[in-house]
């Protein structure tokens, strides 16, 4: 296998990889929204391909479908170039998708949200497939609570404060860029945003806007991050898909 992203493959390629066990795919969601000053608009599904290539790499006899590039992102609407699809638009582009990858023969299909505003839908998408999909394992590989236990160990091993790593191109989201695209970040605007109680005002944010929290778009604060401390968010992130998945296959 030269590679395990379906966008690269042909399609006798994908074909024979079916055929040879590789019957299970990575459907990852991004976005398309501001990440701050200092981070491109396509963080999110940027480290999309990143977490999915890793996961696929961990579990073996995983393909990668082409990520989806939109998601939820109402939030970030007040900042250029920020995209969103409507709940109802993203499920039946989940639907189109698995629909199509059943078609062609995937009995297992990973749900992996590269966005934290995407983690819901996907959840609440995979938990009510068991119906409509008989006989396919859908399985969302992330969720809140998982994330909220991540940033806790990595405030306990790396004393890396969980507001300072923030929700939203903060000094996590920043790290993880700095590792894997450096050329995108530019951390001379790397900048702090609302380092606050975020949990007491999330839902401030999403009836009015990231903007009622943070001028600047940043929840946490970028100034921190490294590429090294990305490395190691990276691998916790994958290795808690991983758990998820294998607890559900």
């Amino acid at each position: 296998m030269k590679t395990v992203l379906m966008e690269e493959m042909s399609y006798p390629e994908v074909m024979s990889a079916v055929n040879a066990g590789y019957k299970t795919v990575i459907i990852a969601v991004g976005a398309t929204e501001q990440h701050g000053p200092h981070l491109p608009l396509g963080t999110d599904t940027m480290m999309g391909y990143i977490y999915a290539k890793a996961l696929a790499a961990e579990l073996g006899n995983t393909l990668v479908a082409p990520i989806i590039p939109l998601g939820l992102s109402k939030a970030f609407m007040s900042y250029a170039g920020s995209l969103t699809f409507r709940p109802a638009t993203l499920i039946a582009v989940l639907e189109d998708y698995v629909n199509g990858y059943i078609k062609h023969g995937f009995e297992t299909i990973i749900l992996l949200p590269a966005h934290v505003g995407n983690f819901y839908l996907m959840q609440n998408f995979a938990n009510t497939a068991a119906e409509e999909y008989p006989g396919t394992k859908i399985i969302c590989c992330l969720n809140n609570e998982v994330m909220q236990q991540i940033s806790e160990q990595s405030y306990k091993e790396d004393g890396v404060d969980i507001a300072i790593q923030g929700s939203h191109a903060g000094e996590s989201e920043t790290s993880t860029m700095l590792e894997c695209y450096p050329y995108f970040v530019d951390m001379s605007l790397a900048e702090e945003g609302f380092v606050g109680d975020f949990a007491s005002m999330r839902d401030k944010m999403l009836t009015e806007g990231v903007q009622a929290l943070s001028a600047n778009g940043i929840i946490g604060d970028a100034r921190p991050a490294t590429a090294e401390r990305g490395q190691k968010v990276i691998e916790r992130m994958v290795k808690a898909f991983a758990e998820i998945t294998r607890k559900n296959i």
